[in-house]
């Protein structure tokens, strides 16, 4: 599956066999993102079965993931996991479900693991099951003027 967030603030998930990149450069493409999958359906409700879903990483995981409410409004979350008494993770139906029940039109589960982490500040606010490690992507939300 793929996410695209085109430069008009339009964010939209695909099917692997869906994404047509010509068309979506055409249209604007800013970022695409191809991890996955897509948790919502084209009318923004949950997938309810782990069939459902085109991902080896079906189990409670860490998760990193990124919903969409309208142009330039849109939802970061971070679950974190695989800690005893702490936090199991989340499936990927439930994470389908919070998404579906937060009001968001689509989301996208982005990578996972010990890649998923929240900094604010230059400070880790997240409780991440193993020491922090190189991580080469992140989306990073600033406030300010672009270009400024």
């Amino acid at each position: 599956d793929a996410c695209v967030l085109y430069s008009d603030g339009v964010m939209e998930t695909y099917a692997a066999e869906e994404l047509d990149m010509e068309a979506a450069k055409q249209r604007g493409a800013y970022q695409i993102w191809s991890f996955g999958p897509q948790l919502l359906d084209k009318n923004g409700k949950a997938f309810a079965t782990s069939e459902d879903f085109v991902s080896t990483v079906k189990g409670a995981n860490p998760r990193s993931a990124i919903g969409y409410y309208e142009p330039g409004h849109y939802c970061l979350l971070v679950v974190d996991g695989r800690q005893k008494d702490y936090s199991r993770g989340m499936f990927l139906t439930e994470l389908s479900k919070l998404f579906e029940s937060l009001g968001c039109k689509a989301a996208y589960n982005l990578d996972g693991g010990h890649c998923s982490f929240m900094v604010k500040d230059g400070v880790v606010v997240s409780h991440p099951y193993k020491p922090m490690k190189d991580v080469s992507d992140g989306i990073l939300i600033c406030e300010g003027k672009v270009g400024a």
